[in-house]
């Protein structure tokens, strides 16, 4: 086995390097092993390396369960595997055929010519295997070959493999868990073992190096207020963390706690704190560092040298402001709710002197900062 993605809450490569990453707001859902990928039919997608997957000619085996809650493109309804699709017979994927074809048959493609499966009925699991050897590649459908033949591929290299979505007539909307590829053909007893397995699933492997199954988020404060920055990891135990600003380790004590752990707190934020946050997580087996999440603190300003003139109106300078990003000014006669107007549209670069030539005559008005 070269590669293995469970679906077991996070998209990493259990036997690989190629863990893969989630878009478009592909989740989980429950598998037939566990948790499984769950893709929305619209944009949900996984993407991940090829590294080491067989290309070329070369034997192989991608097996997996899948279920398809509806059908929701004329092209493909499920898509799994790897190469260069559009090309002529340099993918190697397994498809459900879409509403296009009249028929919904779990396929073994190579984009351009396959090999035809059975009709799949919609919200029911199935266990797919397609195993290639000397040019004769069989599609098998839950533990059984159902169908084989030379059909020629050429798997093109350096490419990504992809889960649910590859384009607008070929998604999924359903379930997919346990996809693994193999660098050999299985004999067809270690498939229909697989398949007989059912929620058993197949014995996985005890995390050792660190994981980082959920990566931190990036936050947009305002200044005084506070945030915090959380990662899940997985690995064998004891797992360190030490977080770091812009590369250098946080110390633990005043508005910073948990800086050795996996949830980071900063109480009242201040414009020092903006930057690029990390955590670096080690055990006995390794160490990895998480992407970066970064900090924006919007300083909301304050209005300070506040005159009036009968002549003039209010006057006064508004500053300590974030330079580069965009305020309005409103204003309001009473404060009521419904009462607030826009006055004054800019993006702050230094302080700012405004005056309200509309508020001539008046006892009182009353102006705030807003900042999107």
């Amino acid at each position: 086995m070269v590669a293995w993605w469970a679906g077991d809450g996070d998209a990493r490569d259990l036997v690989g390097s190629n863990d893969g990453v989630l878009t478009n707001g592909a989740t989980f859902t429950q598998g037939m092993v566990g948790p499984a990928f769950w893709f929305d039919g619209i944009d949900d997608q996984m993407r991940a390396p090829a590294t080491a997957l067989p290309v070329g000619t070369s034997d192989r085996t991608m097996e997996f369960w899948f279920r398809i809650d509806e059908i929701v493109a004329p092209e493909a309804n499920m898509v799994v595997g790897y190469g260069a699709p559009g090309n002529w017979g340099q993918s190697y994927h397994i498809i459900v055929t879409g509403s296009r074809h009249g028929v919904t048959n779990a396929t073994w493609s190579q984009w351009g010519s396959g090999i035809g499966g059975p009709p799949v009925v919609v919200g029911l699991w199935y266990h797919v295997a397609a195993a290639s050897q000397g040019g004769v590649t069989t599609l098998y459908v839950n533990g059984a070959a159902f169908n084989s033949g030379s059909v020629s591929f050429n798997t093109a290299a350096g490419t990504d493999f992809i889960m649910g979505f590859l384009d607008q007539i070929r998604k999924h909307k359903g379930a997919i868990d346990e996809v693994c590829v193999y660098d050999r053909a299985l004999s067809a007893a270690e498939i229909s073992a697989i398949y007989a397995a059912g929620s058993a699933g197949k014995a996985k492997p005890v995390v050792q190096a660190p994981f980082i199954s959920l990566q931190p988020l990036s936050r947009t404060n305002i200044a005084g207020t506070a945030t915090a920055f959380t990662v899940e990891v997985l690995g064998a135990d004891p797992l360190s963390c030490q977080w770091r600003l812009e590369g250098a380790n946080l110390v633990e004590g005043g508005r910073f706690s948990g800086v050795t752990t996996t949830n980071l707190l900063i109480a009242n934020v201040q414009p020092a704190d903006a930057g690029g946050y990390t955590v670096v997580v080690t055990n006995d087996y390794g160490s990895v560092t998480s992407s970066v999440a970064q900090l924006a603190v919007i300083s909301p300003g304050r209005f300070s040298n506040l005159s009036y003139s009968p002549a003039m109106g209010f006057s006064f300078i508004f500053r300590d402001a974030t330079v580069g990003r965009p305020y309005r000014i409103q204003r309001s006669p009473s404060m009521a709710e419904g009462s607030w107007v826009d006055w004054q549209s800019f993006t702050y670069t230094e302080p700012l002197a405004l005056t309200d030539l509309g508020a001539t005559g008046q006892e009182r008005r009353f102006y705030r900062a807003i900042s999107p």
